[in-house]
C-alpha cells in the first residue's frame, strides 16, 4: 500500500515538472515572437533604445523576484506579519530601484 502511494506521488511530481517545463517553453516562444514583432514595427534606433531600456530594467527586477518567493514561504508557514513584511519590503525595493533606474534612462 505504501509503495502505491509513493508511485502516485512520483508520477504527480514528474507531471507537474513537465507542466512547468512546457510553460517555460511556451514563455520563450511567445517572448521570441514578441521580440520579432517589436523589431519589425520599429526602426533600428527605436529598437536599440527599447532593447537597452529592457536590458537595464532586468537588473533592477532581479531583487523584486526574491522577496515574494520568501514571503510566500513564510506565509505558508503561518509566520505572523509575513505577508505585510513581504509587501512592504518589495515596495521599498521597487521604489529604490526606480529612483536609481530613472536617471539611467537614455
Amino acid at each position: 500500500m505504501i509503495s502505491d502511494g509513493l508511485a502516485k506521488n512520483e508520477i504527480r511530481i514528474q507531471y507537474s515538472g513537465f507542466i512547468i517545463f512546457a510553460a517555460k517553453l511556451v514563455s520563450v516562444a511567445t517572448g521570441l515572437a514578441f521580440q520579432y514583432m517589436i523589431a519589425r514595427s520599429t526602426n533600428p534606433q527605436e529598437y536599440g533604445v527599447w532593447f537597452n531600456v529592457n536590458d537595464v530594467l532586468a537588473y533592477f527586477t532581479i531583487l523584486a523576484g526574491i522577496m515574494p518567493f520568501w514571503a510566500m514561504r513564510f506565509v505558508a508557514r503561518n509566520e505572523k506579519g509575513a505577508a505585510k513584511t513581504g509587501v512592504l519590503a518589495n515596495l521599498a525595493i521597487s521604489m529604490a530601484a526606480t529612483l536609481i533606474y530613472l536617471p539611467l534612462l537614455p
